[in-house]
């Protein structure tokens, strides 16, 4: 069955981040989480967040140069890890994480996650990765990298009948809903909402309300 019409704004809820985040900003890494009662906070422990201000509701405008006006953010430091829910998912928005950091499948199946969704840019190299993983197995058709740079507009990035299948489906759709779209990478972003429920708060972000905290052990607590 093919994906429905959305008839909203391709660019709520996750797609208005696909332009900044191919130049990897606010940060490189987009990650998602969905699971039983997965929790926000034990994630971004897991990835080496700062438990004192896990503990204090720390927000990003706490951490970084914002007088939550609104306006844009800028890059998000690089030893702190963003997070939160929306929808279905828990996300962490993040750089990079402190060496060490135990973030294996087993871990995260420990806090109910069964589903997790990885995006990174590398602009320096113009790699930009996805990853999707369910129950401990990564969704693919073959072992390599999924690499979003192999995407072009009108041609399905993944194989007909595949295991992504449904990815093709949702772009296609996105295609045919949103001809004033002309970046690939918001037409590829509104699909994963569409598909898969995606999201991320765009006001919370650009205000520094979005919870926040630096790595464990990193200076300027």
């Amino acid at each position: 069955m093919s994906a429905r019409p959305c008839g909203r704004d391709p660019l709520e809820r996750l797609a208005w981040i696909a332009d900044a985040w191919r130049d990897q900003a606010p940060c490189t890494h987009l990650a998602f989480f969905r699971g039983g009662d997965v929790s926000a906070e034990e994630i971004a422990l897991l990835h080496g967040a700062d438990p004192v201000q896990v503990a204090a509701g720390t927000r990003l405008s706490d951490l970084c140069d914002t007088d939550g006006s609104g306006g844009d953010l800028g890059e998000i430091p690089w030893e702190t890890l963003c997070f939160g829910q929306e929808g279905d998912w828990t996300y962490l928005l993040h750089h990079d994480t402190p060496p060490g950091t135990r973030t294996d499948r087993a871990a995260l199946a420990g806090l109910g996650v069964r589903d997790t969704v990885l995006l990174s840019a590398c602009s320096a190299k113009a790699v930009y990765t996805f990853e999707h993983t369910r129950d401990g197995e990564r969704v693919a058709d073959d072992a390599g990298a999924i690499e979003l740079i192999r995407y072009d507009r009108g041609r399905a990035p993944f194989y007909r009948g595949g295991r992504l299948d449904f990815l093709n489906q949702a772009i296609r759709r996105a295609e045919l809903d949103h001809p004033e779209l002309t970046d690939e990478f918001e037409l590829f972003f509104h699909a994963l909402d569409t598909a898969l429920g995606l999201r991320l708060p765009e006001r919370d972000l650009k205000e520094g309300s979005v919870r926040a905290a630096r790595w464990a052990g990193a200076g300027g607590r």
